[in-house]
C-alpha cells in the first residue's frame, strides 16, 4: 500500500493513452470506453502535480525507504517472537525441574506437557449435577473431577484439590500425578501399584479381585476425606469412563440413601457424564445404565457393602454430608417433598 502513493500520475496517463487506441478502431465503442476511464481535468491536474513534484528518482527513494522500514519492523517481531520463545523454554523447564522435587521416596512425578493447551475436562461434580437437575441439591466444593492434563501445573486449574486421586496410575510407567499450589505440591494417590484399573462401569470388571479391590480402597480413601470436608480430585486420563464410573457410584449412595435416586437422578448422572467432550456417541447412557444394573441387583449401597465391606456409617455420612440439608431424607418427620424425589 505503501508503494502506490508514487503510481497516482501514472495511471491517468496509461487511461488516456489506451482511450486513444479505443477510439480510432470503433467510434461507439471507443465513446463508451472513454466515458468509463478518460481523467478528468481535476484528477489529471494532480496526477500532473504528482508527476513534477516526485521525479522517478525520489519515487524509487520512497520505495526503498519504504523497504527498508519494513524490514526493520519484521526484524522487531522476530526478535519480540525469539525473547518469548526463550521465556516459554524457561518456563517449560523450570515445570519439569519442579517435577523433580518432592520429599517422599514414592514414584516420580509426571508432567503432562499437554496441560500447557489442552482442555482439563474438569467441574465440581455437585455444581455440575445441580445444573443438570436446575435445583441446588448437592453439597458443591466437596468432589471435583478432571481428566490428568493438569499433572504438574498449577492447582487453581483444577479447583485447588486437599487431595488428588489417580484412577490412572500405570504400574508400568510409574509416575504419579501432582499439581502445583501456593503451599507446594499436590500429589495424587493410588492403591493399584500391580494392575491398571480399566472398565469399572463393567460389573464383569468387579469380578477381578485384582481389579476389585484397588477400587474399593479407593472409594474407602475418598468417603474418608469427604466426610472430613475435604476437597477431593478424581481423575483418569480422559475424565470420563473411569472417573465417572467412580463418581456415578458416589452420586448414586447419595441419591438412593435420600430416596432421590428416581430417573431424573439417573438423567442427572449421566447429564454430567456427557460434559466430556471427547466421549463417543456409542457410550452414550453408559453410566445411567450402570447404576440402573446396581439397582436391579439391590441398590448402590448392598452392591459397596457385598464388593468391597465398606463401613455402613462411612457411607452413610458421605451420603449425607453430599446432599444439601433441605433435601436429605428424615424417615422420622418423612420431610421430604414429592418435587424433591421425582
Amino acid at each position: 500500500m505503501r508503494i502506490a502513493a508514487p503510481l497516482t500520475g501514472i495511471v491517468p496517463m496509461v487511461l488516456f493513452i489506451q482511450t486513444n487506441r479505443q477510439s480510432n478502431t470503433d467510434s461507439a465503442a471507443g465513446q463508451i470506453h472513454w466515458e468509463r476511464h478518460t481523467p478528468d481535468a481535476g484528477s489529471t491536474a494532480i496526477g500532473q502535480g504528482i508527476r513534477n513534484e516526485l521525479p522517478l528518482s525520489r519515487q524509487v527513494d520512497s520505495m526503498c525507504i519504504n523497504g527498508k522500514s519494513g524490514f526493520l519492523m519484521a526484524k522487531k517481531i522476530l526478535w519480540v517472537m525469539g525473547v518469548a520463545l526463550i521465556c516459554l523454554v524457561g518456563y517449560l523447564v523450570a515445570i519439569k525441574i519442579r517435577s523433580l522435587d518432592y520429599a517422599d521416596s514414592g514414584p516420580g512425578l509426571a508432567v503432562r506437557w499437554e496441560g500447557f493447551y489442552h482442555d482439563y475436562n474438569y467441574r465440581d461434580v455437585g455444581q455440575s449435577l445441580n445444573k443438570c437437575l436446575g435445583k441446588q441439591v448437592f453439597e458443591t466444593g466437596l468432589l471435583l473431577r478432571s481428566a490428568g492434563w493438569f499433572s504438574g501445573w498449577s492447582c487453581d486449574g483444577v479447583g485447588n484439590p486437599d487431595t488428588i486421586f489417580s484412577l490412572n496410575f500405570a504400574p508400568k510407567k510409574g509416575k504419579r500425578y501432582f499439581c502445583q499450589g501456593d503451599q507446594g505440591k499436590t500429589i495424587g494417590r493410588y492403591t493399584n501399584p500391580d494392575i491398571k484399573l480399566n472398565d469399572l462401569e463393567f460389573l464383569t470388571s468387579w469380578d477381578n479381585e485384582r481389579m476389585r479391590q484397588p477400587v474399593c480402597r479407593f472409594l474407602e480413601e475418598i468417603f474418608e476425606e469427604m466426610r472430613l470436608r475435604r476437597k477431593s480430585l478424581i481423575h483418569c486420563d480422559a475424565g470420563r469412563d473411569r472417573t465417572g464410573a467412580v463418581t456415578a457410584l458416589i452420586v448414586g449412595l447419595s441419591a438412593e440413601a435420600n430416596q432421590m435416586l428416581t430417573p431424573r437422578m439417573l438423567d442427572a448422572i449421566e447429564c454430567d457424564y456427557r460434559k466430556t467432550r471427547s466421549l463417543d456417541e456409542h457410550k452414550y447412557d453408559r453410566m445411567k445404565h450402570f447404576i440402573e444394573e446396581l439397582q436391579a441387583r439391590g441398590g448402590v449401597r448392598a452392591f459397596l457393602t457385598t464388593q468391597c465391606q465398606l463401613d455402613t456409617d462411612l457411607m452413610m455420612q458421605v451420603a449425607t454430608g453430599f446432599i444439601r440439608s433441605d433435601y436429605r431424607y428424615h424417615p422420622q418427620s418423612s420431610s421430604l417433598s414429592a418435587d424433591k424425589t421425582r
